[in-house]
């Protein structure tokens, strides 16, 4: 932990935090606090029922600092900071809070938005996530990027050579099909597969997290909701992952991917296609979503065409710059810049 933030108290405000945010706060000493974003606590009129909620909880050690993970829990940031402490409040923007503040015009989108404007800090993502919030925070507010951690035991899993893989099936790692504004997975990937199908007759998809889509391919497999310490086991029996939603901000599931040796597909949709190309990965990336163009690309993965060596080179170098040890490492540097300001 830096010098100055020893000295600061800080309280990390989450819904249910992402293991790599997890990391992030831990790592500066955050004392956690839960906060279950339902409608009744976001209408205006019960915000007296929050305001005495965070008294409480706060009572014996008032934060300097608040960290929002997320939009959903500006809200009760804001109300701590304007009621109780004063306290700056840094986001972390790893969602879609700025496409839903600019597509809507609902009590929720207006309160984010004013929210937004109170900010005094920010740590994105990606650069994709950070564009999003053009226009709703103030220009002079300074934003840090940080990449999300993988997994500890994608650290473990991941030492050595990449292992040998089944090259008939391609996967999907998704938290359902549809995730407010994010389209996850694209009904026209059908004709992806189907192209594929024309080269690998037993073609399969295995899709985890949900149990349904709206693709029509007929080799489908639907693992539903796999357990964290099973990830590895279901990358270890995928040819390539692919990730080509509408948006999203950096999703840990390519990385995670990639850390064990298997090799992932993305288009421009996902914060991690700008870490791609800076690595010059351009076996990974699509520029557009042309069914064709992927088809071609994830069949020369499948055929071999990536070498032992460029696998390990991928896995290396995730492991090595987004282990948890150094994502935090680079959230305390960003922190402590910010609160400089």
């Amino acid at each position: 932990m830096t010098e100055n933030l020893k000295k600061k108290k800080i309280a990390f405000v989450h819904q249910l935090p992402h293991p790599a945010h997890e990391v992030w706060a831990k790592s500066v000493g955050a004392k956690f606090m839960y906060f279950r974003g339902n409608k009744k606590l976001r209408e205006r009129g019960n915000r007296h029922v929050l305001l005495n909620i965070l008294r409480l909880k706060f009572v014996f050690s008032k934060p300097d600092v608040i960290i929002s993970e997320g939009g959903a829990p500006l809200f009760p940031s804001v109300v701590l900071h304007n009621f109780s402490t004063g306290a700056k409040i840094i986001l972390i923007m790893a969602d879609e809070t700025g496409l839903y503040a600019k597509a809507n015009n609902d009590l929720y989108a207006r309160d984010i938005r004013a929210f937004l404007s109170m900010i005094d800090g920010a740590v994105s993502v990606s650069s994709l996530t950070s564009n999003t919030f053009t226009g709703l925070v103030p220009e002079n507010i300074p934003i840090r990027l940080v990449r999300p951690s993988i997994g500890k035991i994608f650290m473990e899993k991941g030492k050595g050579n990449p292992p040998y893989r089944k090259i008939n099936r391609v996967a999907i790692v998704s938290k359902g099909g549809k995730r407010g504004l994010m389209n996850k997975i694209p009904r026209w990937l059908d004709e992806c597969f189907h192209l594929m199908q024309k080269d690998i007759p037993d073609l399969e998809v295995a899709i985890a997290g949900t149990k349904e889509s709206d693709l029509k391919f007929e080799n489908i497999r639907y693992c539903g909701v796999i357990p964290y310490r099973d990830m590895p086991s279901f990358y270890s029996q995928t040819g390539v992952l692919f990730h080509f939603p509408d948006f999203d901000p950096f999703p840990v599931s390519l990385m995670e991917a990639l850390a064990l040796g298997c090799p992932v597909l993305t288009g421009k949709g996902t914060g991690n296609y700008e870490y791609f190309a800076q690595k010059k990965w351009t076996e990974m990336t699509c520029d557009e979503n042309d069914p064709s163009l992927i088809a071609h690309k994830a069949l020369k993965i499948l055929s071999g065409n990536l070498s032992i060596e460029r696998k390990k080179e991928f896995s290396d170098t995730v492991r090595r710059e987004l282990s948890p040890e150094n994502s935090a490492l680079e959230f305390n540097s960003a922190l402590g810049e910010i609160l400089k300001k």
